[in-house]
């Protein structure tokens, strides 16, 4: 069991204690860092999270569902379109 760590907002954590406060793997940490869900800096070939960023989590999280429902929009707005908006159909356009 991972000791729980204080997060402080100007202390840079690594990998593995964002980690570890976080309570899930260092891969789901990457993830979140390449996905820009978590602000980090790559010092060489390692992870650096400023604290802040860490406390900042559940505001990132709750803005989640809302871009979320924009990218499902996004990706179907195309195929709405495509199946409504054809010609067949449209003598349903003047109603």
């Amino acid at each position: 069991m991972h000791a729980l760590i204080e997060v402080k907002q100007n202390v840079y954590y690594t990998l593995e204690e964002t980690a570890d406060v976080l309570r899930v793997s260092r891969s789901a940490v990457r993830r979140l860092l390449q996905n820009g869900q978590i602000n980090g800096i790559k010092v060489g070939r390692q992870w650096r999270i400023l604290g802040r960023n860490l406390l900042q989590l559940p505001d990132i999280e709750s803005k989640q569902p809302a871009s979320t429902e924009q990218s499902i929009h996004e990706m179907t707005s195309n195929t709405i379109q495509k199946v409504w908006d054809n010609d067949e159909d449209s003598i349903y356009d003047q109603i």
